[in-house]
């Protein structure tokens, strides 16, 4: 199984170019799960970058709209959402949200939770984007305390997203694994144009067990943003049921 994780960037540059290449660099990596953050809809444009990739991919789209406010899109000013959102190469179930502490300086945060089945076992794939927040190291730990106490009665749940910081400064010891971690990998930067600290990036695992990671890697790259499909690259992971 397949599971990558993107931040598409809102509606932010060349969307429409953007979306295209999105969806040319998604196909290539041929997921099974994608989880995305910065999700536009923006319905008086048209604008709507879920069910654009779930179509170009063949996929279905569970979106979780958030962070309502007007942005400029193409050069247009419209009303649109910046969201999470998960696409499957089935339908998924029990799709919903987990609120997650928030700061007025910063705005809605949430996280989409969907379960699914995956070679006879119950999966729960969780979606989410922490704050921004320069200072907001011991906010994102509380955010992410939330997901795993939401999470708790779930026997095995893969969390995607960007984190807004090294895995190190919110990982602590417990059922959740970071995939570069547990394979020995480097945690390079996922953030176009970033410092060797920008791995923002992650795709955790729960240890129970049931799924093990093989490979975790960075795609959908460039070294400007002129030529990127959006400010973060894509990180994947491959999971094979462990024996």
């Amino acid at each position: 199984m397949r599971l990558v994780t993107l931040n598409t960037w809102k509606g932010d540059g060349a969307y429409a170019r953007r979306l295209v290449r999105m969806a040319e660099g998604l196909a290539a990596l041929a997921p099974d799960l994608v989880a995305l953050q910065e999700v536009l809809a923006a319905p008086d444009i048209g604008g709507d970058t879920a069910a654009f990739l779930a179509r170009q991919l063949g996929m279905h789209a569970t979106a979780l709209p958030l962070r309502r406010k007007e942005r400029t899109v193409e050069g247009k000013v419209t009303d649109s959402w910046s969201g999470v959102a998960i696409l499957s190469r089935d339908p998924v179930h029990s799709p919903r949200a987990i609120t997650l502490p928030p700061d007025p300086r910063d705005g809605e945060r949430a996280a989409l939770a969907v379960d699914l089945q995956w070679d006879g076992r119950r999966i729960t794939l969780v979606a989410l984007h922490l704050t921004h927040l320069d200072d907001g190291t011991a906010l994102r730990r509380r955010q992410w305390a939330r997901i795993v106490a939401e999470t708790d009665e779930c026997r095995t749940v893969l969390a995607a997203g960007d984190f807004n910081a090294p895995a190190d400064s919110f990982l602590e010891a417990g059922r959740f694994r970071d995939c570069r971690r547990h394979l020995g990998l480097a945690a390079p930067p996922t953030l176009i144009g970033g410092g060797p600290d920008a791995c923002l990036d992650h795709i955790l695992f729960s240890g129970d067990g049931a799924l093990a990671p093989t490979g975790c890697h960075e795609a959908m790259t460039a070294a400007d943003l002129e030529a990127a499909a959006s400010d973060h690259c894509a990180v994947y992971a491959d999971f094979v049921a462990a024996t």
